[in-house]
């Protein structure tokens, strides 16, 4: 009987919940970081155009970006030369031009075409940090908590492409525009092959990356092409539970329903399932709805959130149970949930002279009960003193946000000039440099780190009795959310870097009960 208790323990030690450091304030950060261009464009014209030079997709759970920086002999942006950039917080977010194996050529305007071969960095046309998710008024590039890009490879006119940030491992898929991405390799997407998207040749599809290159076409698993009815579903992301979110209504309708479609078996969904929207969850007379859908998904396994916008008003839903869990009223917009599904990125409109938009974090500790509305610019009031706030004017829009709460979007530097430029809110210090689920520390996230890190979840915090047990290991990277403590908050997301980083994992019932058994032992030898 007492192993069964202990036992019972280790399991609930496992599931817990926790509300440590879930809210984001102003005060939660320790510094802005301005992320370079990879270019001096000191003396070019036009330092404010409004696409800016370089822009980041988002961010990763270990803090790493990627994007894509104009050419600097194409200041204006006439010829489209992209050149595709990461920044890894290895290396203190040394901007850094890569292509993933991929040859760096010639855009076809100019000459180039596929195959050949220019110098790095120079007239380079190819990878976009790929535009992931799209709101009524606006497309949004995006990046995996799991550190992988999507976008579209534009050396073959507008291919699905998958980048892994931190490998710099490019996988390039078929024609499409892709909308989401998970851990498993699963990518949704849509694709007309004439005739935009009224055409007959439109169809919504899952595609993976593990696929055998011989099917027809290559990669597809799964497509639901349109009944020209109100039944047409519409993809917008995936988590790591192969949940998929979106929308759902006619190719010829834009006033669309948001839906999830549940997975009933390999490679297969079940029809959409329409979630609540503001009219359908009012009690009297309703909000005219122009648009809702379901823009991205969080990968909690227990309970996902999905965060989108139901007509001009940001939410979050309630997935499993298919509800509003949070409205954020009139004149906003979101389109990011974390991983962890405790923060949303998105604007706050004003009406003024000008009119603003303001780049927004709304955060929870409570499952969305209730949350807390943060105005990015507050963290640059001279009263908090933020490290490297004095280069900046501006906050003016976000691409994302990460469990940690680190923030990268765009925003005004004044140095020599004005001028814009691409923002870290870090939460971190830089120096915090750890793999994160590399328990074991051998420089790899794996099956080895299971034990090491059911250790760590059972010495409370006690870094020096860890040590005792683990023999060269490595206490910090079992805090695999990156909120600065180790702890059950840290289970789900360890799972889901093992899942992303070995090439086989257990699955994740079957490591729930491993943590869980492995944490009741450690704590019989105790």
């Amino acid at each position: 009987m007492h192993i069964i208790r202990v036992l019972s323990v280790g399991v609930m030690v496992f599931v817990g919940t926790g509300r440590a450091l879930a809210v984001l304030t102003a005060e939660r950060f320790q510094a802005i970081r301005l992320i370079e261009d990879v270019y001096n464009r000191e003396g070019q014209p036009d330092p404010n155009r409004k696409d800016g030079h370089y822009r980041a997709g988002g961010i990763s759970n270990d803090g790493d970006l990627f994007g894509d920086a104009i050419w600097d002999q194409d200041p204006e942006h006439r010829e489209h030369f992209e050149q595709p950039v990461r920044w890894l917080r290895s290396t203190g977010y040394a901007p850094e031009i890569v292509n993933g194996g991929q040859k760096h050529i010639l855009h076809p305007c100019c000459g180039g075409e596929e195959g050949s071969e220019v110098v790095p960095g120079e007239t380079h046309w190819g990878l976009h940090s790929g535009e992931l998710r799209a709101t009524p008024s606006r497309r949004h590039r995006g990046v995996t908590p799991d550190g992988i890009a999507i976008g579209d490879l534009h050396v073959r006119n507008a291919w699905i492409y998958l980048y892994d940030i931190k490998n710099d491992i490019l996988t390039t898929m078929v024609p499409g525009k892709p909308t989401g991405t998970n851990a498993h390799g699963l990518v949704t997407a849509t694709w007309s092959s004439c005739c935009g998207s009224h055409g007959t040749g439109y169809y919504s599809k899952v595609l993976d990356v593990n696929a055998s290159q011989d099917s027809d076409p290559k990669f597809e698993v799964a497509a639901w092409r349109p009944t020209f009815g109100p039944g047409d579903p519409f993809p917008f992301a995936i988590n790591n539970e192969n949940i998929i979110v979106g929308n759902v209504g006619s190719i010829f309708d834009t006033e669309r329903q948001p839906m999830k479609m549940l997975p009933t078996g390999e490679n297969t969904w079940s029809d959409p399932i329409v979630l609540e929207d503001l009219e359908s969850a009012a009690t009297e007379g309703g909000a005219l709805i122009a648009q809702s859908t379901v823009l991205d998904i969080s990968n909690n396994a227990d309970r996902p959130f999905g965060a989108g916008v139901s007509g001009s008003h940001g939410i979050v839903w309630d997935i499993e149970a298919g509800t509003v869990a949070a409205d954020f009223g009139t004149l906003t917009e979101v389109w990011q949930i974390s991983g962890d599904g405790t923060k949303v990125a998105g604007l706050r409109r004003e009406f003024g002279i000008p009119p603003r938009e303001i780049p927004t974090v709304w955060s929870t500790d409570d499952g969305w009960n209730t949350f807390t509305e943060l105005d990015l610019n507050a963290a640059l009031d001279p009263e908090l003193a933020l490290s490297g706030s004095a280069l900046w004017v501006e906050l003016t829009d976000i691409d994302g946000v990460n469990d940690a709460g680190q923030v990268v979007g765009i925003g005004m530097v004044q140095d020599e000039t004005m001028r814009q430029a691409v923002f870290l809110l870090d939460t971190l210090p830089l120096e915090h440099v750890v793999l994160k689920g590399d328990v074991n520390n051998d420089g790899m996230t794996n099956n080895l780190d299971i034990t090491p890190f059911v250790i760590a979840l059972s010495v409370q915090g006690d870094e020096e009795a860890f040590g005792r047990q683990v023999d060269n290991g490595n206490f910090a990277a079992a805090d695999a959310n990156m909120d600065g403590a180790v702890n059950n908050l840290d289970i789900t997301t360890f799972i889901n870097r093992l899942a992303a980083g070995a090439s086989a994992v257990p699955e994740p019932t079957t490591l729930t009960c491993l943590v869980g058994v492995g944490l009741a032992l450690v704590r019989l030898r105790l």
